[in-house]
């Protein structure tokens, strides 16, 4: 059966990964079960905010390295959506959504959650 796990880590900064690295360090997530990555960083959330494609970029390293392939690989596979702007009471975090096979089976008749990646 497979799962969703849904996983929010905290960051220091717009290239702060090591929230993510140290889950897959951990075992408690493997790369390759990551579907996507929703991140709200500390810019300003304007045109001129490049926290977005650094906190993008600095994630697609990670997973590119984890995974042993291209980051344009990773854009392909991972969706990533990036929300600058942290004003206020909001913290800079990462939301990490997994797609996780685990042993089992469903139970009949329950409802569920469906996800895909894909790109328009």
């Amino acid at each position: 059966m497979t799962t969703a796990r849904v996983v929010r880590i905290p960051m220091n900064s717009p290239g702060d990964v090591t929230g993510l690295k140290a889950l897959f360090d951990a075992g408690t997530l493997r790369p390759d079960e990551v579907v996507a990555v929703m991140a709200k960083t500390e810019g300003n959330g304007c045109v001129n905010d490049y926290t977005r494609g650094y906190t993008t970029f600095a994630m697609q390293v990670l997973l590119a390295e984890a995974l042993g392939t291209s980051r344009d690989d990773v854009a392909r596979r991972v969706a990533f959506v990036m929300s600058g702007g942290t004003a206020g009471v909001l913290s800079p975090h990462a939301t990490v959504f997994a797609r996780v096979a685990e042993g089992g089976r469903g139970s009949p008749g329950a409802r569920r959650a469906l996800g895909g990646v894909g790109a328009t």
